[in-house]
């Protein structure tokens, strides 16, 4: 991995491209944003309540840390009163996010105007072993990020087979002047 962080070294030579405020979006430090949050129906809704999701909201306050611990990075996230906290690491060319026993992984494409995340493995994770997990029976996660001149406008988006939609939210995070 690069002295510059996991995001920089997956990147390659586009992170170099890339404002400043959006680059320590994605690096270790702190970052403060608003999002609007939206739960599926139903079934969604009892979904996204088991797994720990935030509610949904209108101007829901986002407060982010991102820790670096050996090659991984641990990213806290604070959504209103609800916290999720997931790891994330480089794994066979693909950032790999860890959330309690679910392992994703992704495949960045990075350009100047935007950071995409293509889902491309799911597995499951118990102690040692790593349990591909079928593709058809997966929750699908969509993701971009793109450079705003304070930070970053963010767009993520859960589903699963037959609930459909269970978690979409969309704002603006901003670094810290501390970060």
């Amino acid at each position: 991995m690069s002295d510059r962080g996991l995001y920089a070294a997956l990147a390659g030579a586009t992170w170099g491209q890339l404002p400043s405020a959006f680059c320590r979006v994605h690096a270790p430090g702190v970052a403060t944003g608003e999002l609007d949050v939206r739960r599926g129906r139903t079934a969604a809704r009892v979904l996204a309540w088991l797994m720990g999701l935030p509610r949904e909201g209108h101007g829901t306050l986002l407060a982010l840390r991102v820790e670096q611990q050996g090659a991984s990075q641990v990213w806290h996230r604070r959504f209103g009163e609800t916290v999720l906290v997931t790891r994330q690491y480089e794994r066979a060319g693909l950032l790999r996010e860890q959330f309690g026993p679910l392992e994703l992984g992704f495949q960045l494409h990075f350009t100047p105007d935007l950071l995409r995340f293509d889902q491309r493995a799911v597995a499951l994770v118990v102690g040692p072993l790593r349990l591909p997990w079928p593709r058809f029976l997966s929750p699908r996660v969509a993701a971009e990020v793109r450079p705003i001149a304070s930070g970053a406008a963010i767009e993520v988006e859960i589903r699963a087979p037959v609930v459909g939609l269970i978690l979409r939210y969309t704002g603006n995070v901003v670094p810290s002047e501390a970060g």
